[in-house]
């Protein structure tokens, strides 16, 4: 088939080469890369993946969020992209290759299987006693099980290893001089001190050709001791409100809330929620803006390259006031305070916002108006609320289904119902005012430690606020008209973000219900 003058000439444009996919025929591999969902929208579809390339047709290379979306592709996977153009017809006609009931997983599999095997002749190689002697071995079994913490507990009997991959999970039991070493070692790693005290360093572990940041907690008890591992990789990317989660009209509605030079953003959610990384890809988006860039935090998440991160320690007299204030006299505009508690702090921020700086806070409220209220709680008035709150964001965080081993199901006729009536109240400029109902169930695969889960995602609903939502905040009504507020302004809901997400097999309903 000749494909089309259109296509010809968005190449020519674009300078990249035409493909005809119906000269094609791609594998699981392949297609997993990019969501069917994503492929049926945007026109966009993965025809082959090896161990050195990937390739791409789209019929949009145009598309701003294909553009992002096959750069995030190339950083994840690690590998050199190629971009081809095609027609709509031909790209059509690949879609129905995520159809093709002869794709077997297992052949994905083989590759993670191949990997798991290296890991585990690792370990074998000592007795079972000896197989977790070794802090390296460790770490790169954790991070090859995609575990975001280990923990190590030692009592004077035994200690015991477990990896929180999805929850927390036992891994291995071994004697305690064993488990003393490790602890001994994780502190030498960390540049700790040797006493029986509560601390905190951490250091940089170099895994197949990345570095991930290890925090080291030390938590001594009466009996025994306690260390919390937490594990993050350093991609950059990891702060991209699309990658975290947030739909493509949201993100909208947050851009052009950040086109301002002052004023206060609240990130609310209950804890465990994601809020930090979202406030982290707020302050990126500031930083981008040619703003300086600080946070004041209890408990430093992750060191990122280019922000001021001053950590909260009040029996040494850094408290969040102080250092509010010392990253403010030292020319910082867009600050991360993550604790806002007392009327003394808000105070200070009421003044700083007025003028000309940034503040980004979390709050763990559950509505919208609910962390309104909140700041009337501190001592801002109504008034200092309208005019100095620019943006809110809620969100919850959900276990994500992992995309190699999830199996469609039948939906029950109520849940049918549930879902349509919420996908029909989207706005009706909607990306996903069409979506098609289905719901998926997690399975288990060597990809996924054969939980069915894979990783986690959050779910999000923003409102801007305007002159509208000032009124409404002066008149103490926000609460009333919260639901009806998002739906008029043709914002999605939380729910609403968390039902799409069900419909593109990225989770379950059971999770919406969970953190509902």
């Amino acid at each position: 088939m000749i494909l089309s003058l259109k296509a010809d000439e968005k190449a020519r444009l674009f300078g990249l080469p035409v493909v005809n996919l119906f000269q094609k025929r791609a594998n699981y591999s392949s297609l997993i890369l990019i969501p069917e969902s994503i492929a049926e929208k945007y026109k966009t579809i993965c025809f082959e993946n090896n161990e050195i390339n990937i390739k791409v047709a789209t019929a949009n290379p145009e598309d701003e969020f294909i553009i992002s979306f096959l750069e995030n592709l190339k950083v994840s996977e690690k590998k050199t992209l190629e971009i081809y153009v095609s027609t709509p017809e031909s790209i059509e006609y690949a879609l129905e290759w995520y159809k093709d009931e002869n794709l077997n997983p297992e052949a994905l599999n083989k590759e993670l299987k191949r990997e798991k095997e290296i890991i585990e002749k690792k370990i074998n190689k000592f007795s079972p006693l000896e197989s977790y002697t070794s802090l390296d071995t460790i770490l790169d079994h954790a991070i090859f099980s995609k575990a975001s913490e280990v923990h190590l507990e030692c009592i004077p009997e035994y200690a015991r290893i477990f990896y929180h991959v999805n929850g927390l999970h036992e891994i291995a039991k071994i004697p305690e001089p064993v488990g003393s070493k490790l602890v001994g070692e994780l502190k030498q790693m960390s540049h700790l001190r040797s006493g029986h005290i509560h601390q905190k360093g951490d250091f940089f572990k170099l895994y197949k050709n990345e570095f991930y940041h290890i925090v080291t907690t030390i938590f001594p008890m009466p009996v025994g001791i306690k260390v919390n591992i937490e594990i993050s990789d350093m991609n950059e990317d990891r702060f991209n409100l699309s990658r975290l989660g947030m739909q493509e009209e949201t993100i909208k509605s947050v851009l052009h809330s950040l086109r301002t030079d002052n004023g206060l953003f609240l990130v609310t959610g209950n804890f465990g929620s994601g809020r930090t990384y979202t406030m982290y890809a707020l302050l990126s988006l500031f930083m981008k803006k040619g703003k300086k860039v600080a946070t004041v935090e209890n408990d430093i998440d992750c060191f990122i390259d280019g922000f001021k991160q001053l950590e909260v320690r009040p029996l040494e007299g850094k408290t969040y006031i102080s250092g509010l204030k010392e990253v403010i006299q030292s020319g910082y505009d867009s600050i991360l305070l993550d604790g806002l508690r007392d009327t003394q702090t808000a105070r200070y921020v009421q003044t700083e916002v007025s003028r000309d700086k940034i503040i980004v806070v979390p709050f763990s409220d559950q509505t919208i108006s609910g962390a309104v209220y909140h700041l009337e709680e501190l001592g801002f008035t109504k008034d200092q609320i309208a005019r100095d709150l620019k943006l809110i964001i809620n969100q919850r965080l959900l276990l994500k289904l992992c995309p190699n081993c999830r199996v469609e199901k039948s939906l029950s006729p109520s849940d049918k119902e549930d879902i349509k009536k919420e996908i029909n109240n989207l706005p009706k400029t909607s990306n996903h005012s069409n979506i098609k109902l289905k719901e998926y169930m997690h399975s288990g695969c060597p990809s996924c430690n054969a939980t069915g889960f894979s990783g986690h995602i959050a779910i999000f609903e923003a409102l801007p606020i305007d002159d509208e939502i000032r009124s409404l905040i002066i008149n103490g009504t926000l609460d009333i008209k919260e639901k009806d507020i998002l739906k008029k302004k043709g914002l999605i809901s939380l729910k609403q973000d968390g039902l799409i997400k069900v419909s593109e097999g990225v989770t379950t309903l059971d999770e919406i219900e969970r953190v509902s």
